[in-house]
C-alpha cells in the first residue's frame, strides 16, 4: 500500500499551551505535517498576538514535524472556506491525507472549517474547553472527533460544466464551445447540445452553484461560492483520474 502523508490542519489561538497541548491529544492519528491557520488582519491587535503565537509554535515544534503557517480572511466566512479549500486541495493533489483540529477556533471560522471537511469529508477535531475557578478560560479538557455529514455531490456531468465555467463564461453557447470545440452552429448536434446543457445548468443554479446574470442579450454565468469549493474539490478528484 501507497505511503500517504498525513497533515493536521489547526487553528492557532492565543493560547499558545492549549494549542500545543491539542496537537499532542490527537493520538490515534500519526501525521507528519503541521499547517497552522492564522488571520491575514495583520492590523488587527488581537491576530498580532495569535501571529507570534504561531511564530512560536513553529520554532518549539518544527524539529518534530514540517510546520506551515497560512494565513486566512476569518472576518468573512465564505472567503475563508474557500481558502481552506484551497489549502486542503493543495496538500489532496500532493497525495497527502488531511485532518482539520478546530480547537479553540471563533463560531464564525468554525463554521467555514466544518463546511470544508465535509466537502472533502476529511476528519475533523474539536475541544471541550477547560475553565479555573473564575470561568476562564485557561486550556483544553478533552479532543473529541465531530462527525462528517455525507454530502450528495452533483453528477458527473455537471461537475465537468463547474469546470468549464471556471472563473465565468459570458453565455451558455460558450461552454458548448468548451467542450467541443469544433461544433457547428445552428446544426442539430448544437441545438442538441445546448438544450443538455441548458437542463444541467438550470439544476446547478436551482442547486446554489452558479449565478446568472443578464448582459445585454447574453446571460453570463458564474460559479457562486459553493460553486467554487466544488470546483476545487473536482480538481482534485480529476487529477487522481
Amino acid at each position: 500500500m501507497k505511503y500517504m502523508p498525513t497533515v493536521q490542519i489547526i487553528f492557532v489561538s492565543r493560547n499558545k499551551e492549549a494549542v500545543i497541548k491539542s496537537i499532542r491529544e490527537i493520538r490515534d492519528i500519526y501525521f507528519d505535517k503541521i499547517i497552522l491557520i492564522i488571520g491575514d488582519e495583520k492590523e488587527d491587535p488581537n491576530e498580532k498576538v495569535i501571529w507570534d503565537v504561531a511564530k512560536e509554535i513553529k520554532f518549539d515544534l518544527n524539529k518534530i514535524w514540517d510546520i506551515h503557517i497560512r494565513a486566512i480572511h476569518k472576518r468573512n466566512i465564505l472567503k475563508a472556506t474557500n481558502q481552506l479549500v484551497e489549502i486542503i486541495s493543495e496538500e489532496k493533489m500532493a497525495d497527502n491525507v488531511v485532518f482539520l483540529n478546530t480547537t479553540g477556533l471563533p463560531n464564525n471560522i468554525s463554521i467555514g472549517a466544518y463546511i470544508a471537511a465535509c466537502m472533502f469529508k476529511a476528519r475533523v477535531f474539536t475541544s471541550t474547553p477547560k475553565y479555573n475557578s473564575h470561568g476562564e478560560e485557561v486550556g483544553v479538557e478533552g479532543i473529541f472527533e465531530a462527525p462528517i455529514i455525507p454530502i450528495d455531490y452533483p453528477g458527473d456531468e455537471q461537475r465537468q460544466i463547474i469546470t468549464l465555467i471556471g472563473d465565468g463564461v459570458d453565455s451558455l453557447d460558450t461552454i458548448i464551445y468548451k467542450q467541443t470545440p469544433y461544433i457547428e452552429k445552428n446544426t442539430q448536434i448544437f441545438r442538441s447540445e445546448r438544450s443538455r446543457i441548458s437542463h444541467h445548468i438550470s439544476k446547478l443554479e436551482e442547486a446554489g452553484f452558479i449565478v446568472k446574470e443578464k448582459k445585454g442579450r447574453n446571460i453570463s454565468i458564474n460559479l457562486s461560492g459553493l460553486g467554487r469549493i466544488l470546483a476545487e474539490i473536482t480538481k482534485v478528484e480529476y487529477s487522481k483520474n
